[in-house]
């Protein structure tokens, strides 16, 4: 092996090393954000041969509309009353929406406002620190609301995964 093939070596390990250390950091961030079973899903999905390719806007209106159909079915809902209704279990699924949007998406408050009818940047941040204050930190006194949350994060995941 002469001079040139060994710097040559020995870049591309540093190289590979470096990008290793990069994914490393990165899985271990995921995991710490999301929890590794929800980690080892987004992988198992993203490695699927099923995706789409789409545009950030594109993408985000997906997801929107995605997420409000699965939510109608999980919690039982009428599509027509999705954003005019104001019984609990209308406002809770729009609420489980918005933190959806929010934990795996890019989307500031109030874009998420925007996209869903044009809520304020300050409603978005109530609901979703409600749904991280009041029923997720909790699971217990609210176990029904944080079974359907559930679902549709697995629901979500899965869909974003196939969707890139």
């Amino acid at each position: 092996m002469n001079n040139h093939q060994k710097i040559t070596a020995t870049t591309h390990t540093q190289v590979f090393f470096s990008d290793a250390q990069k994914i490393e950091q990165t899985l271990r961030s995921l995991v710490k954000k999301f929890g590794s079973e929800k980690v080892s899903k987004m992988l198992t999905t993203l490695d699927s041969n099923t995706s789409a390719t789409f545009d950030q806007v594109e993408r985000i209106d997906t997801i929107k509309e995605y997420l409000i159909a699965q939510a109608i079915v999980i919690f039982h809902l009428e599509r027509d009353k999705f954003y005019t209704n104001e019984t609990q279990d209308y406002r809770e699924a729009r609420m489980v929406c918005y933190n959806l949007m929010d934990v795996y998406t890019e989307c500031s408050h109030a874009q998420i406002g925007r996209i869903f009818n044009g809520k304020s940047k300050q409603s978005i941040q109530r609901y979703c620190q409600r749904c991280k204050e009041n029923y997720l930190s909790v699971p217990q006194f609210c176990q029904g609301f944080c079974d359907q949350y559930g679902q549709l994060e697995a629901l979500l995941i899965e869909f974003i995964g196939k969707h890139k």
